[in-house]
C-alpha cells in the first residue's frame, strides 16, 4: 500500500452545506458501494480531499499529517479504517453524535476513473456542525420534466399531460438552468417527460449534463432510431432503459393506444442495440392486460435473445391522480403474486437477465396495526428536503407526480434562480408545515405535527391518491390516527 495510489471512491461526493458537509452516494456508477446520504464533519471532509491519486498513497497521507498538524502514524490510523473498508463503519463525536461512513471509501485507483478532484478550500470549518436539521441550504438532486409529448398514451399513465401538452422549455434555458444548478452545488441531475427524445434540443441537452458531470437515464418507449443510438453511444453513455409491456402487438394496442407495428418498430430498435453493444435495460408495467403468466414469460424469452439486456424491472402498475379507473385496471395481489413465483421460476432458465419485481402497495399495508408498526419507520420524503423538480413550463415543484397542484409549486426559473426560489418564504413554509388552518385535516392539532412534518415527513402524491386534491394537508395514510380513505389506490 505504501506505494500505490488510492483515492476517494468516485461514487462518493462531497459538498459543502452550511456548516456540515454532504457525503452523497452517486448511483449513477456502477459496482460502486450503495446508497448513501449522510452529514460529515467539514474537516474530515478536508481529510479525505488530500487522497487525489497524484502521488503514493504515503506521500498524500504526510500532506494530510503536515496540513493537520499531526504525526504521521496517527493520520495513518485515523485514515487505515476508510482504506478498502469492506463495510460501512460509524466515527464518534465529543458530543455523542455517530457520523457513518460507507464501505470502500479510499480505493486504488485505476485507469480512466471519472472523478472529481477537491481541496481544503472547498470546505470551511466555523461552528459546530449541524447534522440534524434536515433541510438542505440547496437541493442536491433536481429532475427536469422535459416535455409531456409522447409516442405512445398509456392507459396507466401517471403524468398530468394535459396540464403541460403545449409546454416546453427552450434548449438554452435547459442548458442555462443545468449550469447554474451545476455551479449551486446541484450533486445529481435527471430529465424526464414525456417522452424525453422528443425534445428538439436533446442532444445539446444530453452534451450538456455530461460536461456538467451528470449522468441521467435516458428512459423511452420510443423505437430508437439508428442515428439516435449511434449519438447516444458516441456521447459515452453507457445504458438506457426502454419500456416494454408486452410482446403481443394486440396487448400493447389497448395499452400503449399504438398500431400494430410498434413491437416490429422496438424489435429493429433492439437488433440495432444489441449490434452496437449499448446496454439496454428494460421497465415492464404490470395491469390485468399482461398480468398472465404465460404472456410474461413470451415477453422473457423475447427479451432473453439480446445480450445486451441484462436487468428486466417489472412493476405493478400504480394509481394515478391524473386517469380513472384504476380498479378496473390494476392487477390483483392474486395476480401479482402469480408474476413473482413466475419470475422465481424464470432466474434459473435465464441466468443472464436480472429480472426484480418492484414493491407495490397492499391493502394490508394499511391495517391500523401495520400503519402502528410501520409510520415510525417509513422513509423520508426528500421533496423540498434534498431535491426538487422542473415542470415544461418552468415552475419548481417538490415531487415529480404533484405536477401543477398549486399547493407545491415553489417558483419559477423564468424568473428566478433555484437558490432564490429553493430558499422563498413558500418553500419553507411548506417544509413547516405553517399553515393556518384551511380544512378539517386532523393534522393542524396534532401534538407530533412538528416532529412529522419536519422529521421524516409525509408522501403529499400518497396523501392526494387517498383523500383527494383538495385534500393536500390531510395526514399521511400510513399514519395510525389517519382517517378513513376516500379512495382505493392499492392493489386488492
Amino acid at each position: 500500500m505504501k506505494y500505490m495510489k488510492y483515492i476517494l471512491n468516485p461514487a462518493y461526493l462531497l459538498r459543502q452545506d452550511g456548516n456540515r458537509v454532504i457525503l452523497f452516494y452517486r448511483d449513477d456508477i456502477e459496482s460502486s458501494g450503495e446508497e448513501w446520504f449522510t452529514f460529515i464533519h467539514p474537516l474530515q471532509a478536508c481529510m479525505l480531499s488530500f487522497f487525489r491519486g497524484e502521488e503514493s498513497f504515503d506521500k498524500e497521507l504526510a500532506k494530510c499529517s503536515t496540513f493537520f498538524q499531526i504525526s504521521f502514524e496517527k493520520m495513518k490510523r485515523i485514515i487505515s479504517p476508510f482504506v478498502d473498508n469492506p463495510k460501512w463503519f460509524a466515527i464518534s463525536q465529543k458530543n455523542g453524535h455517530n457520523i457513518c461512513f460507507p464501505k470502500r471509501m479510499l480505493i486504488e485507483k485505476k485507469e480512466n476513473m471519472r472523478r472529481p478532484f477537491y481541496s481544503v478550500e472547498d470546505f470551511t470549518y466555523c461552528r459546530d456542525p449541524d447534522y440534524h436539521t434536515h433541510r438542505l441550504q440547496y437541493p442536491t438532486g433536481v429532475n427536469i420534466e422535459l416535455n409531456m409529448k409522447c409516442r405512445t398514451d398509456c392507459i396507466y399513465c401517471y403524468a398530468n399531460k394535459k396540464a403541460y401538452a403545449n409546454d416546453c422549455l427552450s434548449t438554452q434555458m435547459i442548458l442555462d438552468f443545468i449550469r447554474e444548478a451545476k455551479r449551486g452545488g446541484v450533486l445529481k441531475m435527471d430529465i424526464n417527460g414525456g417522452e424525453v427524445l422528443l425534445h428538439p434540443g436533446i442532444k445539446e441537452i444530453l452534451q450538456t449534463l455530461l460536461e456538467c458531470d451528470y449522468n441521467p437515464l435516458i428512459s423511452t418507449k420510443l423505437p430508437v432510431s439508428h442515428e439516435m443510438a449511434d449519438f447516444i453511444k458516441s456521447l459515452g453513455i453507457s445504458r438506457i432503459q426502454l419500456s416494454l409491456d408486452s410482446v403481443d402487438p394486440l396487448v400493447l394496442k389497448s395499452l400503449l393506444k399504438v398500431d400494430i407495428s410498434y413491437i416490429r418498430e422496438i424489435e429493429k430498435a433492439l437488433d440495432y442495440l444489441n449490434q452496437i453493444h449499448l446496454r439496454t435495460d428494460i421497465n415492464v408495467v404490470l395491469t390485468k392486460m399482461n398480468s398472465n403468466v404465460d404472456d410474461f414469460k413470451a415477453l422473457i424469452s423475447f427479451l432473453s435473445k439480446y445480450e445486451v439486456i441484462k436487468f428486466v424491472r417489472v412493476s405493478p402498475c400504480g394509481y394515478s391522480l391524473y386517469k380513472d379507473g384504476f380498479d378496473a385496471l390494476a392487477p390483483t395481489v392474486k395476480e401479482i403474486e402469480a408474476i413473482e413465483s413466475c419470475i422465481g421460476n424464470l432466474r434459473d432458465d435465464y441466468p443472464n437477465l436480472n429480472i426484480k419485481i418492484s414493491s407495490y402497495e397492499k391493502g394490508d399495508m394499511y391495517t391500523l396495526a401495520c400503519r402502528k408498526q410501520s409510520f415510525p419507520r417509513r422513509a423520508m420524503c426528500t421533496g423540498n428536503v434534498r431535491n426538487a423538480v422542473v415542470l415544461p413550463n418552468g415552475d419548481v415543484t417538490i415531487c415529480e407526480e404533484l405536477y401543477a397542484h398549486p399547493k407545491f409549486i415553489i417558483g419559477n426559473i423564468k424568473t428566478n434562480s433555484l437558490s432564490e426560489i429553493w430558499n422563498s418564504e413558500k418553500a419553507v413554509q411548506l417544509y413547516h408545515f405553517a399553515f393556518n388552518r384551511s380544512s378539517d385535516s386532523i393534522c393542524y392539532e396534532c401534538s407530533v405535527r412538528q416532529k412529522c412534518r419536519v422529521g421524516k415527513g409525509v408522501c403529499w402524491k400518497t396523501v392526494l391518491m387517498a383523500y383527494g386534491m383538495d385534500k393536500w394537508d390531510y395526514p399521511d395514510p400510513r399514519c395510525p390516527a389517519a382517517p378513513e380513505f376516500k379512495n382505493i389506490f392499492y392493489h386488492t
